[in-house]
This record gives C-alpha cells, sequence and structure tokens, in this order.
C-alpha cells in the first residue's frame, strides 16, 4: 500500500483492481560479485499507476489500477475485466479507491476504499459483500489507510479522521472482527507520543504481531504490538533511511517484515526484520548493501510490496510508466556474521551472531574442526586455549553454505 497523505486521500483518483503474475521458481545462488538473494525475474507494464499488489492462491498478482478490476496473464494479455461501473453500482458509492489488497486463508480477496474506508470482498473475481470501517465511539468519517488480516479472519486498520479542537487528522489502529464489527481502537497518543505523528503502513508477522510504521518528528520507526493491543517493542530504521519513504510493509513466507523505503532520499532499498525484531541483510538484483539494505535499483516511487507462496518478492510503483517487476528468490541461503571475535585478542572467549538472506533458516556449528551441531543464531565459547582457532557455521542440512571465521587468542 503506498501511503497517501491526508491531502492526496481526499482526491477521487479511483484507484482499482488488477493485473497479474504466476507463480515464479527458485533460482540457483549466485556469487557476491554476481546477483545473490533476488534477481529481476520479469517486468510487466501495467494498465494504469498501481496502488497496491496482493498475489492470490490461483498464483496470480492482483494489483490495484485505474478504471477496473482486471486479470492478466503472465504476458500481460487480458484475460478478464469487471468494468468500474459495475462496481459502483454493486457497492452503492460513487467512487470506489481502494488503497490496499489483501487475502485471507479462505482465498477471499479484500479490497479497501481509501476514501471512507469501505472494504469490499471478492470470490473468483465476483463481489460476496462489503462493509465500512467504524468506530462508534468516534463516529464522525474517516479514511483508511492500510489493512491487515489475521489468520483467524480478523482486521486491522490504520484510519484517519479530524482531530478534535486542533487542526490535522486524528489517526488510530482499528481491530475488527471477520464480519467487520468493531472491537478495539489503538489512538495514535498510545503509539507515539509525538502529537504530531502519522501512521502510515500495518502489516502482521508470521507470529501474528502488528507491526506500524510510525513517523514522528524524531524519525520512523516500527511499533510492534501483540494481536490484543499490547505494545511489545519498537523497531527502530537503519541509519541513512529517509523517515518520508516508507512506502509500504509486508510479511514474507518466513515471517520477516519487510519495508520499502529510500536511502539517504534517492535510493530505494529493502530493510527486513526477523520475527525477532532483528535486522538482516537482503540482496536484490547483484547489488550488496551493508547496514541490513537491498538495493531495488527500478523505481523512484514504490507502492505495492508481495510475496508468493515461494518467497518470490513483487514491487509495482504508483508511476504509470513503472513496470510491474518480478524478483525470483534463490533458494539457496547466503550466511553473513553480524558479530565476529576480534582478529587478535586476548580474550579467552568468542561470541558469534549470524543470519542468513532468509533470514528463518536453523544452524549448526563447529570449532576448531569438530563435528557439526544444532546451534542457535548465536553462538558463545569460554576457556578457549591460546592459539589460532576456526568456528564455523553452516544451516542445517545445506553443507554448501558453510562460512568461516578464523581468529587468534594471544
Amino acid at each position: 500500500m503506498r501511503f497517501f497523505n491526508h491531502h492526496q486521500a481526499r482526491h477521487p483518483l479511483a484507484l482499482l483492481l488488477l493485473a497479474s503474475i504466476s507463480l515464479l521458481a527458485a533460482s540457483r545462488p549466485c556469487s557476491a560479485h554476481a546477483q545473490t538473494g533476488y534477481r529481476v525475474l520479469r517486468a510487466i507494464p501495467p494498465p494504469q499507476q498501481v496502488a497496491d499488489l496482493a498475489v492470490g492462491p490461483d498464483g496470480l498478482l492482483y494489483a490495484g489500477v485505474r478504471g477496473g478490476i482486471q486479470v492478466s496473464t503472465t504476458t500481460g494479455q487480458l484475460v478478464r475485466e469487471i468494468s468500474s461501473s459495475d462496481l459502483e453500482v454493486a457497492l452503492q458509492v460513487s467512487s470506489f479507491s481502494p488503497s490496499a489488497l489483501a487475502f485471507d486463508r479462505d482465498g477471499i480477496l479484500h479490497a479497501m476504499n481509501g476514501l471512507g474506508g469501505l472494504v469490499a470482498r471478492f470470490r473468483d473475481g465476483s463481489l460476496v459483500s462489503s462493509f465500512t470501517v467504524e468506530d462508534p465511539s468516534a463516529p464522525q468519517r474517516k479514511d483508511a489507510y492500510d489493512m491487515a488480516i489475521a489468520s483467524d479472519g480478523t482486521y486491522f486498520f490504520i484510519t484517519a479522521g479530524p482531530a478534535e479542537n486542533s487542526y490535522g487528522l486524528f489517526y488510530g489502529l482499528q481491530k475488527h472482527d471477520a464480519s467487520g464489527n468493531h472491537l478495539f481502537t489503538i489512538p495514535k497518543e498510545s503509539i507515539s507520543s509525538d502529537l504530531s505523528a502519522r501512521l502510515s503502513a500495518v502489516a502482521l508477522s508470521g507470529r501474528g504481531d502488528v507491526h506500524v510504521v510510525v513517523h514522528a518528528q524524531t524519525g520512523v520507526s516500527i511499533e510492534v504490538f501483540s494481536s490484543t493491543g499490547l505494545h511489545l517493542r519498537r523497531l527502530k530504521m537503519p541509519k541513512g533511511i529517509d523517515p518520508e519513504s516508507i512506502f509500504n510493509i509486508a510479511s514474507d513466507q518466513a515471517g520477516n517484515i519487510v519495508v520499502n523505503t529510500r536511502l539517504n532520499s534517492r535510493e530505494p532499498v529493502l530493510v527486513t526484520f526477523s520475527p525477532e525484531g532483528v535486522a538482516l541483510k537482503t540482496n536484490i538484483g547483484g547489488f550488496e548493501h551493508p547496514a541490513h539494505l537491498a538495493t531495488m535499483g527500478h523505481f523512484e516511487d514504490l507502492s505495492g510490496l508481495a510475496f508468493d507462496a515461494l518467497g518470490n518478492l513483487y514491487t509495482s510503483s504508483q508511476l504509470s510508466s513503472e513496470p510491474i517487476v518480478a524478483y525470483k528468490l534463490n533458494p539457496s541461503a547466503r550466511i553473513f556474521f553480524r558479530l565476529t571475535p576480534e582478529r587478535r585478542s586476548k580474550s579467552r572467549t568468542a561470541e558469534f551472531k549470524f543470519a542468513t538472506d532468509r533470514g528463518s533458516d536453523t544452524f549448526e556449528c563447529s570449532l576448531d574442526g569438530a563435528p557439526f551441531a544444532v546451534c542457535s543464531s548465536t553462538k558463545r565459547y569460554s576457556q578457549l586455549r591460546r592459539g589460532k582457532h576456526s568456528f564455523r557455521v553452516r544451516v542445517r542440512g545445506e553443507n554448501r553454505t558453510t562460512k568461516t571465521e578464523r581468529w587468534t587468542v594471544l
């Protein structure tokens, strides 16, 4: 979901839905000088500018576009179209501008209208029901910016409406049951102490935790809540991230949280956090960057972000001149160290921290040629003898991923 500010959200953009890409196979890993993590697989010119993306159980990628619902083949050939006028009659609204798309576990597509918070449900391209995102305790009109659907069918919405006795908007995080009934609202003041803060995007991790992107005067953060609204932790963005460029947040198949944004106000990148909130490094298109950043390099205005069942990545832009791009995920992991001992150390203890591009792997470790044994992503050793040592780690069951670190105890 591309975040619109409150001026943009009130424009009749008339964005609607859908283009498509089928599920894509994974590829072999490449060297550090070539492509690692992801590589560009295909680019398809969209019929209109795209507001959001979602991958359905049919293996097609649905994209919100201007003017109607369209479903295309991987080559872009139109195979089905539902006109926007038909939708407007069925929904009894003058315009329908979905700012977010999502599929539930039953394969129903949910399209949320950014103006007025209308949610329409579709099965096999046909409208089956709709409801309006409302908070009975605050009945004034609200717009909706993003949504996430939990495995039990409940919803989380970011909404904004006129603030009482002040200029601007009152943001909140709402939870609704599977029927669309309001359960509770977490007001902005319970999320951020900054009265001018904005909430821009929401996603659910594989654990069911709710991740909310918050823009405050002090910077941008991801606030993590439980499904009952309890605040769990705060995830800080790496240095150099443009606080005004957090365009979307999503969860991949491993439950990692992924944010597409911009580095130093110009370079589009991905930032990936593990379900535990640890920043991970991701690589796309052969470019490698430190500080857990992955270059995208294709869009100036990212809008949609979606993963398929194989973990392949799809992105889109609000610029109608930019294509929908599919990135193929390399199935083999690439291990990188986050913490190692100094090359020459007087300490008889050593600690290693490591992760992979995929972020969900389990590991096996070995010290000084000993047999590999299962270990976590942090490994500590004590009472080491003086002399040279070697530490090896690999993804469990994948010998070719072995990474070695050598150091000397003085």
